[in-house]
């Protein structure tokens, strides 16, 4: 198994550019690995739990509709409707979690596991 964290930066927004600080987490598993979570089925096991994104209208995201839900499912997997790390994201590719703050990114011990996450 290879780790890699890089820190990555976007600008959204037309008129007023809002910059997001993003960690960018990867993780290439070699083969004795990938057969060893498919055998015992761990693809939807939650490694971190997340709030919401700096980059996602947390109000907006609430109020989709069971269309834009099931079409982000079909589209991106069943675990892409929340926000938590689990490891079929990270089988996927990098995994990007944007903060509003550099130091909020540089801090990973923001990232909480278990049932007492916030954000």
């Amino acid at each position: 198994m290879k780790v890699g964290i890089k820190h990555v930066e976007k600008k959204t927004g037309m008129v007023f550019k809002k910059t997001h600080h993003g960690v960018e987490l990867s993780v290439d598993f070699n083969d004795e690995e990938r057969a060893i979570i498919e055998e015992r089925k761990l693809q939807k096991d939650v490694i971190l739990e997340r709030g919401y994104p700096s980059d996602v209208d947390a109000e907006k995201h609430e109020d989709r509709g069971i269309g834009k839900i099931l079409l982000t499912a079909a589209t991106k997997g069943a675990d892409a409707n929340h926000f938590h790390l689990t490891i079929s994201k990270l089988m996927r590719g990098p995994d990007t979690f944007w903060f509003e703050t550099p130091i909020e990114a540089k801090n990973v011990s923001v990232w909480r596991t278990g049932s007492d996450a916030t954000r």
